[in-house]
């Protein structure tokens, strides 16, 4: 059903997967300096800046939504839910990967920013798949949860 917990927390784990199309949803932010990398154009690097980083985010999201309508088919509720977190660990993944090319040495971005004059800072779009990775756990765990109650009712039958 869709007033169960389990369907809110995957709501709410495709809202904050969908909120990264925004434009204040931002991995990194130039706070200072110019760059000639055309993912900071615009200061900021954020899931539009490459196709492969929208693609991965499209699919978690509409992902976490069938999982939503699921309901009735708990099994496969799960497997795609599993799948949609996954690949949100794969958009941050990704995303540092595109980053720490961008910045030479990501570790040592205060000692580029003395050289260079560039100064970045991380912006909020790193905790929306964070976010939805620890909703989707937790919707998992009640969908087994409810799994398991079906299972025992089946039995006493």
């Amino acid at each position: 059903m869709i007033q169960r917990i389990q369907s809110i927390l995957l709501l709410l784990a495709s809202g904050a997967m969908g909120a990264l199309f925004t434009p204040f949803m931002s991995f990194a932010k130039m706070i200072q300096g110019q760059s000639d990398a055309p993912e900071l154009s615009d200061g900021q690097f954020t899931v539009t800046d490459n196709t492969v980083l929208i693609a991965i985010t499209a699919i978690a999201t509409i992902g976490f939504l069938i999982a939503l309508f699921l309901f009735k088919n708990r099994k496969l509720q799960v497997n795609i839910a599993q799948f949609s977190a996954l690949l949100s660990v794969c958009l941050l993944g990704y995303a540092y990967f595109l980053f720490s090319k961008i910045v030479p040495s990501i570790k040592s971005v205060n000692i580029d920013a003395i050289s260079s004059g560039i100064n970045i800072g991380y912006g909020i779009g790193i905790a929306a798949p964070i976010l939805a990775v620890i909703l989707s756990i937790i919707a998992i765990r009640f969908i087994r949860k409810d799994e398991n109650l079906v299972r025992s009712a089946d039995r006493l039958r």
